[in-house]
């Protein structure tokens, strides 16, 4: 990576003057680093970089009562495999570019560039709050795994493969049940009937056991004020605006993972996974390679996501 303070060299002069001005005065873009989509899923650990577990369930065992013992009853056992990713984080960077400008406040007398305050700043402010919003953004759900081109860093939607494609290719394999939607309402209360009559479609035998209906956050709130528009009428007033009616159990999210899709989906308490191996937040700080006085960050361990059952998820057909 590279420290850009060309425009501001242009505006205060590419020299340092001590003065008043300190981190206060050096606001950071906001990042989303609420892991979203990871609060609704099960977060395991494991030291395998593929996890391989198992589904269990029996046949049917109840049968009308005779004097002679007559065994039923088949317990069927299938694998499930986990796919786990490996990822990182290289950020290169040459703090002396600051060292002559107006945030000269971040370099130091010290010639140990990796002890300048510079790099505890990138680090705290913006490397871990730009990984968590690049995985939120753009790996658990959105992500379509690449292999690498040796040499070139490849983009965070290709450094794993996240639930939209997951979910795709279940549908595509007939493994996810998939209930149709039909084409959004673009009005409110309508998309709410959309919404009760999808799932009102679902399994009955999965309907109460459900938590969340996870959406786009514009579909999420569409709902929201669909349903304030539907049942706040005449002396009848609700005030949790995510509850599905006939539902109470499960509640619409809105998903920054899922922003820009028209994907619906729910799956059983515990069955949709997000795992790592080595998860850390934790950062090698070294000299450069590369550079003279250049400092180097890296990190690295592995992510996946998946379901345990397919056959607990389901899944509007919209992409």
């Amino acid at each position: 990576m590279s420290i850009s303070v060309a425009s501001l060299n242009a505006e205060y002069g590419a020299l340092y003057r001590p003065g008043t001005q300190s981190l206060k005065d050096l606001r950071k873009k906001m990042y989303r680093t609420e892991q979203a989509t990871a609060n609704t899923l099960t977060v395991l650990e494991t030291d395998s970089t593929v996890y391989e577990g198992a589904n269990s369930e029996l046949g049917e065992v109840l049968q009308s009562y005779q004097d002679v013992f007559t065994p039923k009853g088949d317990l069927e056992i299938t694998p499930n495999k986990f796919i786990l990713y490996k990822q990182k984080i290289d950020v290169s960077l040459n703090p002396d570019v600051i060292e002559a400008s107006w945030a000269g406040f971040l370099a130091a007398k010290d010639l140990d560039r990796k002890q300048w305050p510079v790099v505890k700043w990138l680090l705290e402010n913006h490397i871990l709050a730009k990984k968590n919003e690049d995985f939120e953004e753009k790996a658990i759900y959105k992500g379509v795994y690449t292999v690498p081109t040796s040499g070139t860093p490849n983009a965070a939607n290709q450094s794993m493969n996240g639930f939209g494609k997951i979910i795709a290719d279940g549908i595509t394999g007939s493994l996810i049940v998939t209930v149709p939607s039909g084409a959004w309402s673009t009005d409110p209360k309508t998309f709410v009937e959309q919404i009760e009559a999808w799932y009102a479609a679902l399994p009955a035998k999965f309907r109460k056991a459900l938590k969340w209906l996870r959406m786009s956050e514009d579909l999420e709130l569409r709902y929201q004020m669909g349903r304030r528009e539907k049942y706040n009428m005449h002396y009848a007033q609700i005030t949790d605006l995510a509850k599905i009616q006939d539902f109470p159990n499960c509640s619409v999210i809105g998903l920054p993972s899922m922003n820009g899709s028209q994907r619906i989906w729910t799956s059983t308490e515990g069955n949709a996974v997000l795992l790592y191996k080595r998860k850390t937040d934790g950062f090698i700080i070294k000299d450069s390679t590369t550079l003279r006085d250049g400092v180097d960050i890296k990190s690295d361990w592995w992510a996946g996501v998946g379901f345990h059952d397919y056959e607990e998820t389901f899944a509007n057909e919209l992409p």
